[in-house]
């Protein structure tokens, strides 16, 4: 393959999913032409680059791109490497990217020796390499190109020194792509600072807050402004560094959904389906039961709240536990009870109707904190006034992750009530009124006792079968 230069390079081979090319954003060609511009000495004028732009706007697929034409025609037998910000190597995204571009073109396909973590130039012997978040991984190496996507996430700033420039390549590059982080005490807040001051003439710094590429819809951004926090919403698509306003709702929020004329029920609302969700923290945390319901006019109300604390020395006792949900099972007919399942396998099995079991995995976190942020921004959770629930949601922040935002408590401060209503209002939300039956179940086939299989052309004609 001869000499390209890298533009020329992208548009012609990158593949992106679907089998399109990659045409270069306005501002993409920006950043390739100065990331390459070179000296008086013909030798490349930047050895740092720092693209800080919003999220969804297309970085980790130009990091994957420059990789790829560093890979086939950067210098031979050197290194790549990307960095995850996990112990999990398969998290790098941007590696992930590179691996399955090179898999989509037969050509490319043909020169490079693709493995999970370890991509291979055959002809040049040039090596893409991903390597876990631990100094000790790379400590020695000497690459030619690092990349470091979503630095904000990085959780050790040893490894981005360890991997700094060497004079033992040419023109070695570290390559930078993220949107801001919230700390303000975090490397990458200290290498913006850097970029914004202008002191390293090796380093480019491209921060463009409200970028916008052109798959970025104004729906999308209407939709992402309604369901995150405003100063989330700002960092991560106006990629803008709000820092110290982490709180997941305002005062006037949390207050807006305390009804005065609400109070614990003694049992439920006939007509009504309850949802109960259970924090469990049976020795040094506290355990929390929320019940909710949906209330006439279309909004959740909280129906009651239980928090057990274990004393000094003690724990909770699951019986306890167990003999208030045998006694909200009276309380409150059609009951549904939701609960991480570790410290009930017995209630699981024994209890009467059961537990649905809900594991407090980080996609199940996420899910019930953008559900309740949502639900109390928006104003349509109604709480009757419980102290420690109000304390609670007033203290409670926002914690970016790897994978998305979520709830979460500082060090010495409580969200097992938060969490134990997050998981009720969840349950509720998924199994909302008016939920229509997807036309795929409609066209299942049922079977009948008398006659076999029975078919359904309509959700009409299942309703009917199912009334019968």
């Amino acid at each position: 393959m001869r000499a390209y230069q890298p533009i020329e390079f992208l548009e012609q081979f990158y593949v992106l999913p679907g089998g399109k090319l990659f045409r270069c954003e306005p501002w993409q060609r920006e950043f390739i032409e100065a990331l390459y511009s070179t000296d008086e000495d013909g030798r490349r004028r930047y050895s740092l680059g720092l693209l800080e732009i919003p999220k969804k706007t297309g970085k980790t697929t130009l990091a994957a791109g420059i990789a790829l034409y560093e890979l086939l025609f950067g210098e031979a037998e050197h290194e790549l490497i990307f960095v995850a910000n996990s112990a999990d190597q398969a998290k790098a995204l941007a590696f992930t990217a590179l691996r399955r571009a090179i898999q989509r073109n037969r050509e490319m396909a043909k020169v490079c020796r693709v493995l999970s973590t370890q991509i291979t130039n055959k002809t040049t012997g040039t090596t893409a390499t991903v390597l876990p978040c631990s100094a000790a991984s790379v400590a020695g190496r000497n690459p030619s190109l690092t990349v470091f996507d979503e630095l904000w996430a990085l959780p050790d700033p040893e490894v981005f020194y360890q991997l700094t420039e060497t004079p033992a390549r040419t023109e070695p590059m570290t390559l930078i792509t993220t949107y801001p982080g919230y700390d303000y005490s975090s490397l990458l807040y200290k290498i913006h600072q850097q970029g914004e001051a202008g002191g390293d003439p090796r380093m480019l710094f491209f921060w463009r807050p409200g970028l916008r590429s052109s798959w970025i819809t104004d729906a999308y951004l209407a939709s992402q402004r309604a369901r995150l926090p405003a100063h989330v919403y700002q960092r991560l698509h106006e990629a803008l560094w709000i820092g110290g306003t982490n709180a997941a709702w305002t005062r006037d929020q949390v207050e807006a959904c305390v009804d005065a004329g609400l109070s614990p029920k003694a049992q439920g609302t006939a007509g009504r389906q309850h949802f109960c969700g259970i924090d469990v923290g049976l020795r040094r945390d506290r355990t929390a039961a929320a019940i909710v319901s949906w209330a006439d006019e279309g909004r959740l109300e909280l129906d009651d709240l239980m928090v057990w604390v274990p004393e000094k020395g003690r724990q909770v006792q699951i019986a306890d536990i167990e003999e208030w949900i045998e006694s909200a099972r009276r309380r409150f007919r059609n009951l549904k009870v939701s609960a991480d399942p570790s410290c009930f396998e017995g209630s699981i099995q024994a209890a009467r109707g059961g537990i649905e079991e809900v594991r407090f995995t980080s996609d199940l976190v996420r899910r019930l904190s953008v559900n309740l942020h949502e639900l109390i921004a928006g104003g349509k959770l109604a709480l009757f006034d419980h102290g420690v629930l109000v304390d609670e949601l007033l203290t409670v922040n926002i914690r970016s992750t790897s994978y998305g935002w979520r709830i979460d408590h500082e060090s010495g401060q409580h969200d097992d009530t938060v969490m134990a209503l997050g998981i009720a209002c969840l349950q509720a939300m998924e199994a909302r009124p008016g939920r229509t039956v997807p036309l795929q179940i409609a066209r299942l086939r049922i079977p009948r006792r008398e006659d076999g299989w029975q078919r359904f052309g309509s959700v009409e004609e299942l309703g009917k079968w199912a009334q019968r």
